[in-house]
Parts: structure tokens; C-alpha cells; sequence
């Protein structure tokens, strides 16, 4: 019996035992004590496996963070601008019916589209996706790679960047669109090098 049956059937009953005779009440109350229990967990398990059946698509993702190598540079040098940053994507397509179509991967204004040949079902697909230093802010970074400040010699900022993804799945005339987004990371590395970033003073 559907959800909705229950609760409008609970409704009657409730209204039934408050104008009816004694026994008939002691009878309708064993009755939800003995019958509920049993059929509406069943009933909220066939809603969970039917929901769970309607899932028509899912886009794995993986990606490995840009990696960036500072000289050290002066303390009072916080803002970093950044050059393009190059991130790996590794991407499975799962749809449930039909094929998978293509992909498509937006950063900043960066876009990237994989279809025909590039793109099967279930199986795992590598792609770089390079961002222009000139779609990306400044970056701050405080107490690294500073001649005075020491620190450590690698740190991953996580989140610089959000990727945002699409998977198109085609079943006959039917098409379905997944969307899902995931965050870049970036690896810094401090180095000596003869030619400083140029940064910006906060």
C-alpha cells in the first residue's frame, strides 16, 4: 500500500476510534499495532529500491593538482599571479541505458569537450586541461618560500579552482545530461631559481 494510503488510512482510523464504541476501538488500535509494523517498512523499502533504480547516470572523477614552483622571494611578497596551471582529469562515464556521448569541462573560461571515439561507457578516460594564467586571480600565499620566514618546502592548496562537468548520455531518441562539479587543487614546491614570479604587495 502506497505512503499516502497509510497516512490517510491512520486519518480515518484516528477519527473512527474517537466515535465509536469501546470494543470496536480496542479492535481498530490492535489492528495498527499488529498491521503497520510490518507493511509500512515495506512499503518505504520498495520507494528506496524504486529511487535507486531511476539513477540514469554517474561521471567518476579523479584529478591530480597543477604543480607550480616558486623561488623564494621577500616576505612583504604575498599575491602571487599566477601562470597557467595544468590539471589531469581522469573521468569514467557510467550511464545506465544507452551510450555515453560526451563530456564537457569548464573552468574559469576554459572549456573542454570530449565526444565520439573519446568517450565509452565504463571505461576510463585521461585528459589535461590547461588554464590561461590570465582567467585566474591572484593567489595568497602567506609563510612559504619566504627568505626570511623558512617554512615548508611543498604544500597543496586545495580548492584554488572548481571544475564544473557534464555527461551526456543518448538511449535511442532519449537524452540525459549528469552534472556534477569537483575542486582543482594546486602543488606549490619552493625552489632556488634565477627568475622570481611576479607578485603583487597585498
Amino acid at each position: 500500500m502506497p505512503v499516502w494510503r497509510h497516512a490517510r488510512w491512520l486519518a480515518v482510523a484516528a477519527t473512527s476510534m474517537t466515535r465509536c464504541p469501546p470494543l470496536l476501538s480496542i479492535i481498530l488500535r490492535t489492528i495498527l499495532r499488529t498491521i503497520l509494523p510490518t507493511t509500512l517498512p515495506l512499503t518505504l523499502l520498495a520507494l528506496a529500491t524504486t529511487a535507486a533504480s531511476t539513477v540514469l547516470a554517474a561521471l567518476d572523477v579523479d584529478t591530480t593538482p597543477a604543480v607550480l614552483d616558486l623561488d623564494e622571494r621577500p616576505d612583504e611578497r604575498r599575491l602571487l599571479r599566477l601562470p597557467a596551471l595544468e590539471f589531469g582529469l581522469r573521468m569514467t562515464p557510467r550511464c545506465a541505458a544507452g551510450t555515453a556521448a560526451a563530456i564537457a569541462v569548464s573552468v574559469a573560461d576554459t572549456r573542454l569537450k570530449l565526444a565520439g571515439d573519446e568517450v565509452v561507457n565504463g571505461h576510463l578516460i585521461e585528459a589535461e586541461l590547461v588554464v590561461p594564467g590570465a582567467q585566474l586571480p591572484p593567489l595568497l600565499v602567506e609563510d612559504f618560500c619566504a627568505t626570511e620566514s623558512g617554512g615548508d618546502d611543498s604544500r597543496l592548496i586545495e580548492g584554488v579552482l572548481t571544475a564544473q562537468l557534464s555527461l551526456r548520455c543518448t538511449d535511442g531518441d532519449r537524452q540525459t545530461v549528469y552534472y556534477r562539479s569537483k575542486n582543482l587543487d594546486l602543488r606549490l614546491n619552493c625552489r632556488a631559481s634565477a627568475e622570481p614570479l611576479p607578485s603583487l604587495r597585498p
